[in-house]
């Protein structure tokens, strides 16, 4: 986990109907001029709330020039959320115990891999700061959004809609550039699927932190579910990789024009 706390931006648990759900926010340290994260954070859920508190506890503790106390704003508000999760242990405990231990660390990188945050963040060792994918590789940005070429082209087969373990495959022409994904229908129709309103990936039949998926789910904001298969894992992580920044990069412009 060498330096991936220092990214964390937020901590929120929303609960509803006596529920709580936990949010880590995450922000791109390096804020270039085509940040993918410039104006947003990536975010996803996790089931290991404790464990993230305790780490950004200690990321905390290891910019402080000087001893923490709980009055300090950023140890008060990671305390109120560690109250507020009913844990039963103090956070004076929490604050004072060893660092997590290699299960929960790796537990850590397994929710960071599946929410696929190392598809678009990267730690740049030179200056020592995780970087979204066009902070680190800004000549990459022409090139991926402006000239009209597809940022990634080939064959998927494809299952949507309802009851979708019943229904067969079907292969399909995917083409992904600019803000949209598209692709040729039964009556030979280009189909786009809006990258803006895309709500989330989601890759299928991931076991842990090294195994890759050959199979990954796309959910619209419109509730649309897309199954879609790739050919070999090769395949799967280059679509999701291209799917994530493109997604990304659609979703920045977009809040750029909103605010």
């Amino acid at each position: 986990m060498d330096n991936a706390e220092t990214t964390i931006n937020m901590f929120l648990i929303l609960e509803h109907k006596s529920r709580k759900q936990c949010k880590l926010f995450f922000a791109c340290q390096c804020k270039g001029d085509r940040c993918l994260y410039a104006a947003r954070f990536f975010a996803f859920s996790t089931k290991i709330p404790k464990v993230w508190i305790h780490l950004m506890f200690l990321a905390i503790q290891a910019k402080a020039g000087s001893a923490l106390n709980q009055q300090d704003s950023a140890v008060h508000g990671l305390k109120l959320c560690w109250d507020h999760l009913d844990s039963g242990k103090d956070f004076a405990t929490l604050v004072t115990s060893a660092f997590p231990t290699p299960a929960a660390q790796e537990e850590m990188l397994r929710e960071l891999s599946q929410a696929r945050y190392f598809d678009v963040f990267e730690y740049n060792a030179s200056i020592k700061q995780w970087g979204c994918f066009l902070c680190n590789y800004p000549e990459k940005a022409s090139s991926l959004f402006s000239n009209g070429a597809p940022l990634m082209e080939g064959v998927l087969k494809e299952k949507k809609g309802r009851w979708k373990a019943f229904k067969r495959w079907k292969s399909r022409y995917f083409t992904l550039s600019g803000p949209y994904l598209t692709y040729k229908s039964s009556a030979a129709k280009m189909v786009p699927i809006d990258m803006r309103r895309i709500r989330s990936l989601k890759a299928v039949n991931a076991r842990g932190i090294r195994s890759i998926p050959t199979v990954f789910e796309v959910f619209t904001n419109d509730d649309k579910i897309f199954l879609l298969k790739a050919k070999d894992p090769t395949k799967a992580e280059q679509w999701l990789q291209c799917l994530q920044i493109a997604m990304a990069q659609s979703q920045s412009e977009e809040y750029g024009r909103v605010v």
